[in-house]
C-alpha cells in the first residue's frame, strides 16, 4: 500500500522485492511453526505415558484394605487427557507475551500513543480472567467426582450384570446411573457458565479493542485536523491490533485451562501420596527353599513356613479387633486349615499373611513372601487360559512338562481338548466365558503353576461339587502317594470343619472321565469365543455418514440447532463485514466520519453478542441436552441387552462408550459443531469480499478448491481411521487398569506387579502408537495449509503489483487481512471439519451399539398378570429345551411339575446345567422348545423385567450390592418397609451389630450424639461403602436379608411395618443359587431355619441349587430332589417327572 505512493520506476522493483519477500515470510512462517508444533506434540506424548504409568504404578500399591478404589479409572483418562497439553501452553504463554510487545511497539508507529488502548482493554477483560481462575477449580473438581463417580457405578454394574438381572433390579440400577448422570451435567453446567462468561469477556476483546483504537484515532485526528484516516493506517493498524489482541486473548484463553490442569494435578497428585500398602511382614531366615512339584524334595525337618506371634488386628484403638492375640506356627510342607463361623476373621487372617492388612500389634513371618493365592472370588485377566495359567512373568519360561501335570491335576485337560483353540481360548473379561466352578479350577491351576512355597486358599472348592473337588484333592495331594493334612487347634475349634472334611473323605474314588466337564457346557463356551473373535476381526472403519449427523441432530433438538445456526451466520457476516465497511470508510468524505463511527460500532456490536448466543446454545444447550438424550439410550440398550451380550463384550469396550466416548460427547463434539458453523460462515463471506476487491483471484478459486479437496480427503480419511484406531486401544488400557484393580490382591501376592506394570506399558504403547500419528498428521495439514495460503498471498500481492493502476490502497489492504484471515479460518475449518468427524466416531459406535445390540425383551411379551401372581407358585416345565448354539442343546426336553409351596432341591456336578436351568426359570436364556408355566401363565408371554420382580426372589451365587447405595436401599428393594422391619431382618441373619457396632466406633470421632450414631435411621441411612467391608460369607446373609423383606414386602407382612397400606399379597418363588456356599455348617444351620421359617412356613415354593449331590435331606429340609445330568433330569426323588421315556426310568433312591 506504501509503494502506490512510489514512483512507476521504483514501484515495479519494489513490487517484485514484495512478492519474494512474501514467499519468504509465508514459509518460513509454515516451517517454523510447523517444527515448534511437532516439537510439542513430542512432549505431549512423554507427558501423557509418563502421567500414565505413574497412576496405574500407583494403583499397584493401593491400600486394600481402602477397598476397592476405580478413580485410577478417571485419573488415567479425563485428568490425564486434560493434563498432557501442559507444555504447549507453557511454550505459548511467554511466546504470546513476546508478540504483545511486539505488537505494542509497531502499533505505536501507527497511531501513537494511541496504541495503549488495546492495553487498557486487555487489563478490564482480564478482570474476567482473575474471576474464572478463582471459581473454575473448584467447579472443575466438582465436573470431575461427578464424572468419576458415575464411571465407577457403570463399572460395578457391568461387572455385576447376571446377578442384577437375576434380582429384577435393572431399573433400580438404572435410576442410580441415571441420577449420577444428571448430577454430573449440573456440575457441567456450573462450569460451562463460567466459560461463557469467560468466552463472553475474550471475545469482547478480539472485537471491540479495534473499534474502540480506530474510533478513538478517527476521533483524535478529526479533531486535531492532522491526519486522515487513510487506508494504510487503517488495515496496518488492524494487522497490529491482531498481533496484540489475539496472542493477549489466547494468554487469557490459557489461564483457566491452567488453573484446570493444576485441578487435574492436584486430583492426581492426591491419589499418588495417598497412604501406600505396607508391608509388616518379617522373612523367615531357611534353608534353600522346597519343590512343590517334587514331593520328595520336600522339607520334613522343623522348618516354618508361617509364624504368627500375637497378633491383632483392628481398624483403631476404639474399635473391636477381628483379630486378637493370635498365636501360630505352620510348619513347612503341612496343610492347615482354619475355619470359623462367618464374619470371624478368616479371610482377615488370610489377607494379613499376603501382607495386605495392617497389623495392630504382633507380628507376622513368611518364608517367602511370593506366595500363591486363590481368593474366594477368583481373579481371571480377560486372557487364553494358557497366559491365566502360566501368569505374566512365565509366559516366555513355559515349563511344558509342569503344565500339563498342572492342567491334569485340576481337572481341566479334557475341557481344554475340546475347545478349538485348546488353551489358547480367550476365556473373557472376569472369566465371564466360565461357569463358577471352572474359574476357582483356573485360578487353582495358576497357584499349582506358580510352585510357590506357600498356598494360601481362601475356599478355593465353593463352587465345585464334591466329585470333581474330591478328584482335585485327590491329585494334588496324592501325587507321590503321601501328604500330610493338620487342622491346628483344640477339638472345640476345629469341629465346625469335620463335614467338609468328611464330605471329601468318604466320596467315593473316581475315574478321570467323573472329573471333566460335561460336553454342554463345552459347547457354550465354544460358541462364546466364536462370538468373542467375530467381534475382535469386526473391525470396519466408518468413512463417513450422514446418517450420524441425523442421529446427532435428533439428539441435539432442532431448535437447538437452529439457534446454533442463526447465530454463526449472524457472527460471521457481521465480523467479516467489518472489513467491507473500513474500506468504505477510508474512501468516504470526512463529514461522513460519524456515520461510519456508528455504523462500525452497531456491526461489532451485533457480531459480540452474536458470537455469546454461540457459545451459549452450543455449552448450556446443546452440550447437557444432547448427552443426557444419548446416555439414556445407551444406558437403555445396554441394559436392557441379553446375558449373552455381557458374555461376548468385553467390559473394557462398554465402559470406553461411557467413558472415552462421552468424553467426546460432552467437550469436544458441540465445541466441533460450533466451530465448524462459524467458520464455514466466515469463509463464505471472506470468499466473496476477497474476490469482491480482487476480482482477479477468481482465476485461482479452481486450483484453491481442488487443492483443498484433495488435501481434506487424504487427511479426512487417515485421521479418521487413526482417531478410531487410538479410541479402540484405550479399550486395553481400560481393561488393562480395571484388572489391576480388581485382581490387586492376587497380583501382590504373586509379586506379579513387574508383569503387569509390563503389559501396561505395552497396552499404553499401542495407545500411544496411533496417538502420536494422529498428531503428526496434524501438523502435515498445517504445513500444506499454510503453504497453500502463501501461494494465494503471493498472489494477492502479485496482482496488486501488476494491477496497481486500477488497484487502491484500501482494496489492498482488505485483500491482504482477508488473507491472513482467511488463512486461519480455512485451517481452522479443515481441524474443525476433522474433529468434528472424529467426535462422531463417538456417535458411530453408540449409534451401532444402540442399533445392534440385541433386544431382550420380544414384541410379544405383553401379558401383565395380576399384582397377585403367584398366589401359590407352582411350576411346570414341558420339554423345555434351551441351546447356546444350534445344533446343541444345554437342557434337552427338560419337563417338571413343581407343586405349590415345595421345596425342592436342584444338584448335580459342575457343568451339568443347574445354572443352566436356573437362568431358564428366570428367562434369562430363550428356550428353543417347550414352555413353562407358573400359576398356569406362560411366562413366555410376561415382559421379562415384570417377570423377575415379581414372580422370584433370588438369592444369587455370587453377592451383589450397591456398594455407593445406602444399607437400606440394599435390603429394601421396595423402598416400602419402616427401619423396625429392616433392623429385625438384619438380627435373624446376625449383622445388625456388625452396623451398628460402625455407629459406636464414630462416636470417638464425631460431634453427633450416640443415641443418634448408633439409631436405626442413621445406620441405616449410612452408604454400604462407609461400613468396615464384608466377607463373602456376610454378603451371602446381606443377600438373605434382602430376600426376607423382599417376601415380606410382596406378602403384606403387616401393615404396622409398611408406609403404606396399598400391598397385595403374593408368594412369589424362592431360588437360592449356592446361597450358603461359602458358609460354615453353624451359619448354615441358621439359614436354613430361616429359610424354613420365613419363606416355607409362608407358603414359597423353594427351589435350591445345590452342586452338594450328597447334601443331607434332613438338615436341608427338602421335600424333594431333582439330579442333572448333561442338560437331562437324570433322578428324581419325591416329584413325578413328566414325559420321562421307558428307556430313562427314575433311578431314584432313599436320599441320603
Amino acid at each position: 500500500m506504501e509503494s502506490k505512493s512510489s514512483t512507476e520506476t521504483d514501484s515495479e522493483g519494489t513490487g517484485y522485492l514484495l512478492i519474494a519477500v512474501s514467499l519468504f515470510i509465508y514459509i518460513g512462517m509454515a516451517v517454523s511453526t510447523a517444527v515448534y508444533q511437532h516439537l510439542l506434540n513430542r512432549l505431549r506424548v512423554m507427558v501423557r505415558g509418563a502421567l500414565v504409568g505413574l497412576v496405574h504404578h500407583r494403583s499397584l500399591d493401593v491400600q486394600l484394605a481402602d477397598g476397592v478404589d476405580q478413580s485410577s479409572v478417571s485419573l488415567m483418562s479425563t485428568d490425564v487427557d486434560s493434563i498432557d497439553t501442559i507444555g504447549e501452553m507453557f511454550h505459548e504463554t511467554w511466546a504470546q507475551l513476546v508478540e504483545v510487545v511486539l505488537g505494542t511497539a509497531m502499533l505505536a508507529k501507527q497511531i501513537g500513543w494511541l496504541s495503549l488502548m488495546p492495553l487498557c482493554i486487555i487489563l478490564l477483560c482480564s478482570q474476567m480472567s482473575r474471576y474464572v481462575a478463582k471459581h473454575l477449580k473448584s467447579k472443575q473438581n466438582a465436573w470431575s467426582a461427578a464424572t468419576q463417580n458415575r464411571l465407577a457405578i457403570i463399572s460395578d454394574m457391568l461387572a455385576a450384570t447376571k446377578c442384577m438381572k437375576m434380582l429384577g433390579l435393572t431399573e433400580t440400577w438404572k435410576s442410580y446411573i441415571s441420577i449420577s448422570r444428571r448430577e454430573e451435567i449440573e456440575a457441567s453446567k456450573r462450569l460451562r457458565w463460567i466459560m461463557v462468561a469467560y468466552n463472553a469477556s475474550a471475545n469482547a476483546l478480539g472485537i471491540f479493542s479495534p473499534v474502540v483504537t480506530l474510533v478513538a484515532f478517527a476521533i483524535f485526528t478529526k479533531h486535531k485536523d492532522t491526519q486522515m484516516l487513510d487506508a494504510g493506517t487503517v488495515f496496518t493498524s488492524i494487522a497490529l491490533l491482531a498481533m496484540v489482541t489475539h496472542p493477549a486473548n489466547m494468554v487469557m484463553t490459557i489461564i483457566p485451562r491452567v488453573v484446570s490442569c493444576m485441578a487435574n494435578f492436584e486430583r492426581i497428585q492426591k491419589y499418588l501420596l495417598e497412604n501406600t500398602r505396607s508391608d509388616q511382614r518379617f522373612t523367615l531366615k531357611r534353608e534353600p527353599r522346597w519343590n512343590l512339584g517334587n514331593a520328595e524334595s520336600r522339607t520334613t525337618g522343623n522348618e516354618l513356613a508361617v509364624v504368627i506371634k500375637k497378633l491383632t488386628i483392628q481398624k483403631n484403638s476404639t474399635s473391636e479387633p477381628i483379630l486378637k492375640d493370635i498365636d501360630l506356627e505352620i510348619p513347612a510342607g503341612t496343610i492347615t486349615i482354619c475355619s470359623g463361623q462367618v464374619g470371624m476373621g478368616k479371610t482377615c487372617l488370610a489377607l494379613a499373611i499376603l501382607g495386605e492388612i495392617s497389623l495392630y500389634s504382633g507380628s507376622i513371618s513368611v518364608a517367602s513372601k511370593r506366595i500363591g493365592y486363590c481368593a474366594q472370588i477368583p481373579w481371571l485377566p480377560s486372557s487364553s487360559i494358557e497366559d491365566v495359567i502360566l501368569g505374566p512373568l512365565y509366559k516366555e519360561n513355559t515349563d511344558s512338562e509342569w503344565y500339563t501335570a498342572v492342567i491334569n491335576a485340576c481337572g481341566l485337560r479334557k475341557d481344554i481338548e475340546s475347545l478349538p483353540e485348546k488353551d489358547k481360548t480367550q476365556i473373557g473379561s472376569r472369566g465371564v466365558n466360565l461357569s463358577g466352578g471352572q474359574r476357582q479350577r483356573l485360578a487353582l491351576a495358576r497357584a499349582i503353576y506358580a510352585r510357590n512355597e506357600i498356598l494360601v486358599l481362601d475356599d478355593p472348592f465353593s463352587s465345585l461339587d464334591g466329585k470333581t473337588e474330591a478328584g482335585i484333592v485327590e491329585n494334588l495331594l496324592g501325587i507321590h502317594g503321601s501328604s500330610k493334612i493338620q487342622a491346628k487347634g483344640a477339638w472345640d475349634e476345629i469341629k465346625h470343619s469335620v463335614l467338609e472334611i468328611k464330605k471329601i473323605i468318604m466320596m467315593p474314588n473316581k475315574t478321570d472321565d467323573d472329573r471333566i466337564l460335561p460336553k454342554p457346557e463345552l459347547i457354550k463356551i465354544q460358541a462364546r469365543n466364536r462370538a468373542a473373535e467375530d467381534a475382535a476381526r469386526d473391525l470396519t472403519r466408518k468413512t463417513g455418514d450422514l446418517q450420524l449427523y441425523g442421529y446427532y441432530f435428533k439428539a441435539v433438538g432442532s431448535l437447538n440447532i437452529s439457534i446454533l445456526i442463526a447465530c454463526t451466520a449472524c457472527y460471521s457476516f457481521f465480523l467479516t463485514f467489518s472489513q467491507y465497511w473500513l474500506k468504505w470508510w477510508t474512501e468516504s468524505q470526512p463529514d461522513q466520519t460519524w456515520f461510519y463511527i456508528g455504523g462500525y460500532l452497531a456491526i461489532s456490536s451485533v457480531a459480540w453478542l452474536t458470537t455469546n448466543g454461540t457459545m451459549w446454545s452450543t455449552h448450556i444447550k446443546i452440550a447437557p441436552g444432547s448427552g443426557a438424550v444419548l446416555h439414556d439410550s445407551l444406558l437403555t440398550t445396554i441394559i436392557g441387552a441379553p446375558l449373552s451380550y455381557y458374555s461376548r463384550t468385553d467390559i473394557g469396550i462398554m465402559l470406553n462408550r461411557f467413558g472415552q466416548d462421552f468424553e467426546l460427547v460432552d467437550k469436544q463434539l458441540p465445541s466441533a459443531l460450533a466451530n465448524i458453523c462459524t467458520q464455514i460462515f466466515k469463509l463464505l463471506m471472506q470468499i466473496v469480499l476477497l474476490f469482491g476487491v480482487q476480482k482477479a483471484l477468481i482465476a485461482t478459486l479452481p486450483f484453491c478448491i481442488g487443492a483443498v479437496y484433495v488435501i481434506q480427503k487424504i487427511y479426512l480419511r487417515t485421521s479418521r481411521q487413526l482417531r478410531l484406531i487410538e479410541l479402540e486401544s484405550r479399550s486395553a488400557v481400560y481393561s488393562s487398569f480395571l484388572e489391576t484393580i480388581d485382581g490387586i490382591a492376587t497380583i501382590r501376592a504373586f509379586a506379579w506387579q513387574s508383569g503387569i506394570t509390563a503389559n501396561n506399558i505395552l497396552c499404553l504403547e499401542q495407545s500411544q502408537g496411533p496417538f502420536y500419528l494422529l498428531l503428526c498428521l496434524r501438523r502435515w495439514l498445517n504445513v500444506v495449509l499454510d503453504l497453500l495460503i502463501a501461494g494465494v498471498a503471493a498472489c494477492v500481492i502479485a496482482l496488486a503489483v501488476s494491477l496497481r493502476h486500477s488497484t487502491s490502497g484500501a482494496q489492498i489492504g482488505v485483500a491482504l487481512n482477508l488473507v491472513l484471515a482467511a488463512n486461519t479460518t480455512l485451517l481452522r475449518l479443515v481441524e474443525c471439519w476433522t474433529t468434528l468427524e472424529i467426535s462422531l466416531g463417538a456417535i458411530a459406535r453408540l449409534k451401532s451399539t444402540v442399533s445392534d445390540t440385541p433386544k431382550e425383551d420380544k414384541p410379544w411379551e405383553t401379558l401383565h398378570p395380576q399384582e397377585s401372581w403367584p398366589s401359590s407358585g407352582a411350576i411346570e416345565l414341558n420339554d423345555v429345551s434351551v441351546s447356546y448354539k444350534p445344533g446343541s442343546m444345554a437342557l434337552s426336553n427338560v419337563s417338571l411339575k413343581i407343586p405349590a409351596g415345595q421345596r425342592v432341591l436342584v444338584c448335580g456336578r459342575t457343568g451339568s446345567g443347574k445354572s443352566t436351568l436356573l437362568l431358564t426359570l428366570l428367562y434369562l436364556l430363550d428356550f428353543e422348545s417347550g414352555s413353562i408355566r407358573i400359576d398356569g401363565i406362560d411366562i413366555s408371554l410376561v415382559p421379562r423385567l415384570l417377570l423377575r420382580q415379581q414372580c422370584y426372589i433370588v438369592i444369587p451365587q455370587d453377592p451383589f450390592v450397591f456398594s455407593n447405595a445406602t444399607l437400606r436401599a440394599n435390603i429394601d428393594t421396595s423402598g416400602l418397609l419402616l427401619d423396625e422391619a429392616l433392623v429385625i431382618a438384619l438380627e435373624r441373619t446376625q449383622l445388625w451389630n456388625h452396623f451398628s457396632q460402625h455407629g459406636r466406633e464414630l462416636q470417638h470421632v464425631s460431634p453427633e450424639p450416640r443415641d443418634i450414631l448408633t439409631s436405626p435411621k442413621c445406620v441405616l441411612d449410612k452408604n454400604l461403602s462407609d461400613f468396615p467391608s464384608l466377607s463373602t460369607g456376610q454378603l451371602q446373609l446381606l443377600s438373605l436379608t434382602r430376600a426376607i423383606l423382599q417376601a415380606q414386602s410382596r406378602r403384606g407382612y403387616s401393615s404396622s411395618y409398611l408406609t403404606s397400606n396399598g400391598f397385595c399379597t403374593s408368594r412369589p418363588i424362592v431360588i437360592l443359587d449356592e446361597a450358603t456356599s461359602s458358609l460354615d455348617p453353624d451359619t448354615e444351620v441358621v439359614v436354613q431355619n430361616i429359610i424354613q421359617e420365613e419363606f416355607s412356613q409362608n407358603g414359597h415354593t423353594v427351589i435350591a441349587v445345590s452342586h452338594r449331590t450328597l447334601a443331607p435331606s434332613k438338615e436341608l429340609n427338602m421335600d424333594a430332589v431333582v439330579w442333572i445330568e448333561d442338560g437331562r433330569i437324570a433322578r428324581v426323588e419325591g416329584l413325578e417327572p413328566m414325559g420321562m421315556s421307558d428307556d430313562e426310568p427314575n433311578r431314584g433312591g432313599r436320599i441320603i
